[in-house]
């Protein structure tokens, strides 16, 4: 059950819902998924990965289990007859209130394993970070497994071997494969923490290994095989795209320190201090829970291509000893109204650094806004829209796609100019805005964050156009082209 310590969580969630609804690139094949299994089911044929399969194949398990949870909700929507985007909403709340709810059993498993109340701390801590809420609701495989890590772990505090097994192997073959890096430390720390019983245990963990390992490849290749009309292992095709052939270096590469001077500042902010300060007042106990993250983290780096999201359930088990710090800090008798005012500030700051990211992410999804305004100008006749790649990436999904009368489009490789000449309506990117001077009205201009600069108010936000929602000046006049 969760307490309102916790119901505040959910609450920040649904904030950033709210002020940033539209998902990008990298979610973008659970986002039409989610479309697609609400809207057609068992039509394969419409579904979005039919025509943009992707580089690798996703697994459908998340979309699916998402999809259901998220029905009477998606029923009830239609019922009021609420706007398409609206399903949006729904099932990214849905989906974050999954990990609102992951995480205080998590939390709860620590302070049962501690011996001690953390839930204000935690979440003070919690709500005064930015990424990490703002990801619980992003429908992303890291997001999906997510839900499965904190109960995972939860599971491992708990000392529920036989759970753990099952999880671990749910997050590592389903969703992200990666966190083989991250579970087998836990499982390396809970068998050599206690000297009786590790022939037991590691009995325990062979024997459920090996019934689970069967069950979650098989339930993937029976659903992912089906929804992508051929056989497939999904995460097992993106191992080895990513690990044996190391292709994920193409979408970018960083040092090695990165995830160290980067990732973990901006993510963990104020609980970098804090965290110092619990795991001298946990001792050994505190140690033996953040090595596995810690260890994870190094692992992880060898990795060229990074990401703050691929080391995301790292956080909350770092946050366990920042709250332990704050509560220490708190409760601290000499220097009692210094270490307070201490704590007040550590989390003030991090709540004013939350706001300042919010401000900007707000800003970051032009292309869901350029689609929504589009629909809101509610343009005359037949509308046959190109979505340009630029916008396709910064929020345009099936679900902003709201008029069952207009053709949409987000066909690519098509140069700018004479190309796009057979669409009434295109959404192109502001530095393409002469070559259509002639041929095409400017409807609207959507800004979005260009950089930080001082100068600017809000301090340090500068937006500048990104895109353009242009007109053709004259009809189409084959209508076979429409």
């Amino acid at each position: 059950m969760l307490t309102r310590w916790d119901n505040l969580v959910a609450g920040v969630v649904i904030l950033y819902v709210v002020a940033c609804p539209f998902t990008k690139v990298e979610e973008s094949f659970n986002v039409q998924a989610l479309h697609d299994i609400i809207f057609h089911r068992f039509d394969i044929a419409k579904y979005d990965h039919v025509e943009f399969p992707g580089v690798v194949p996703r697994t459908f398990l998340g979309p699916v289990f998402l999809s259901l949870l998220s029905a009477p909700f998606v029923a009830l929507s239609r019922l009021l007859a609420l706007p398409k985007i609206s399903l949006l909403y729904i099932v990214r709340i849905v989906l974050g209130l999954l990990v609102v709810v992951s995480l205080a059993t998590f939390r709860r498993a620590a302070e049962r394993y501690f011996n001690t109340r953390l839930c204000v701390y935690y979440v003070l801590i919690t709500i005064s970070q930015f990424h990490f809420l703002f990801y619980a609701s992003r429908p992303l495989p890291n997001t999906f497994a997510l839900v499965v890590v904190l109960n995972c772990l939860a599971s491992w505090l708990d000392g529920r071997r036989r759970k753990f097994i099952l999880l671990s192997a749910l997050a590592g073959l389903v969703f992200r494969s990666e966190l083989i890096l991250l579970l087998a430390p836990v499982a390396v720390v809970d068998l050599a923490v206690q000297r009786h019983g590790f022939q037991r245990r590691l009995i325990t963990y062979v024997k459920y290994a090996l019934i689970a390992v069967p069950l979650w490849i098989g339930l993937s290749v029976l659903i992912d095989s089906f929804l992508w009309q051929r056989w497939l292992w999904a995460e097992g095709e993106v191992l080895y795209y990513n690990t044996v052939l190391n292709k994920s270096k193409n979408w970018g590469v960083m040092p090695f320190m990165w995830y160290f001077y980067s990732a973990l500042p901006r993510s963990l902010s104020i609980a970098i201090p804090l965290m110092a300060v619990g795991t001298w007042a946990g001792g050994y106990r505190m140690l033996g829970v953040i090595a596995p993250a810690f260890i994870f983290v190094c692992l992880y780096s060898f990795l060229p291509h990074k990401e703050l999201r691929f080391i995301i359930y790292a956080l909350p088990v770092f946050n366990v000893a920042a709250a332990l710090g704050l509560k220490h800090l708190w409760n601290l008798q000499s220097f009692r109204l210094l270490s307070r005012l201490a704590c007040i500030a550590c989390i003030t700051a991090g709540m004013t650094a939350s706001a300042g990211f919010l401000y900007v992410s707000h800003h970051n999804y032009p292309g869901g806004v350029a689609l929504q305004r589009l629909h809101s100008l509610n343009p005359e006749g037949h509308v046959y829209l190109h979505i340009c790649n630029a916008a396709a990436q910064t929020g345009v999904s099936r679900f902003g796609q709201d008029n069952s009368t207009w053709r949409y489009s987000k066909k690519e490789k098509l140069p700018p100019g004479e190309a796009l000449l057979q669409f009434t309506h295109i959404i192109v990117e502001a530095r393409d805005a002469g070559v259509y001077a002639t041929t095409h009205t400017r409807l609207a201009s959507v800004s979005g964050f260009s950089t930080m600069a001082w100068r600017t108010a809000p301090r340090g936000v500068k937006l500048e156009d990104k895109l353009l929602i242009l007109q053709r000046n004259t009809p189409i006049l084959d209508k076979r082209k429409i």
